[in-house]
């Protein structure tokens, strides 16, 4: 796809504070967006229905990218900046993107593979993808040339109620699905359930060693060897509707908009 080099951005003398550091300027986001996602590499993906938008760390539009046939983007993983997943729940489709968001394939039609009521999906590193299946509260795994490795019914965790939706993502071995506001539960890579974490969270996300969860007005991290938790960390931010942190930048959405901070120090 082509770069685009502007979007309109506005620069706001913001502040901010991470357990009691300095702060940096914010840049402030005009438009409006349905959700975002972040990379390992510091890049975020704001969605504005089934338009993608990659930004820098300065806040600058690197490319773009839409496909209006397949209507409004649902869910978005890029922990993987080379092979992003797409899925578009309205036609039950998933794509992969490369780096610059350029379609890499075909579509996938998960209809086509019997599975018709998605309830949380990400990419897996081995190949392929894994997704629940809300129609029979199952937990699978496709490789790349979409056999099943995996296929599991789930305990735990009630997919029954309408509109769930499950963040899920893959690291160092491990799978993690987030029961919103309620616990994050591991699995190994077989689909065998290993722990409970007990974290209240609403988002997930990897970053170089640790995993960030995203609760209520606070952050925590957790790291796999050794295995723990961190005390909650409470961000001085504007009240967050999301958050999501990559590296040194954080991208919250508030009342007023989205926003795009530097951090001195990471969490």
């Amino acid at each position: 796809m082509k770069p685009i080099r502007g979007i309109g951005i506005l620069l706001l003398f913001f502040y901010i504070c991470l357990d009691g550091t300095a702060q940096e300027p914010v840049y402030f986001f005009s438009e409006t967006f349905n959700m975002a996602a972040s990379d390992p590499l510091g890049h975020f993906y704001l969605v504005q229905e089934g338009q993608i938008r990659k930004i820098d760390s300065l806040g600058q539009v690197m490319y773009t990218f839409s496909d209006p046939e397949k209507g409004q983007v649902s869910w978005l993983d890029a922990s993987d900046p080379f092979r992003i997943l797409v899925y578009y729940r309205t036609f039950n489709q998933l794509i992969f993107l490369d780096r610059t968001l350029s379609p890499l394939g075909d579509p996938v039609r998960l209809d086509d593979l019997e599975i018709f009521v998605p309830a949380g999906i990400c990419r897996a590193r081995q190949g392929g993808f894994w997704v629940i299946d809300q129609s029979n509260s199952s937990l699978i795994h496709l490789d790349a040339d979409l056999n099943r490795q995996v296929d599991i019914r789930l305990g735990g965790i009630n997919t029954n109620q309408m509109e769930s939706w499950f963040p899920m993502l893959e690291w160092k071995e491990r799978l993690y699905i987030c029961r919103q506001g309620q616990n994050v539960i591991q699995f190994d890579l077989y689909g065998t359930q290993l722990i409970n974490i007990p974290v209240k969270t609403m988002g997930i996300s990897s970053m170089d060693n640790m995993m960030l969860f995203i609760g209520d007005q606070v952050v925590y991290k957790y790291s796999d060897y050794p295995a723990g938790l961190s005390e909650p960390m409470t961000m001085l931010l504007p009240e967050w509707e999301q958050l999501i942190i990559s590296k040194n930048r954080a991208l919250i959405q508030d009342q007023s908009g989205w926003h795009l901070y530097r951090l001195k120090k990471t969490p």
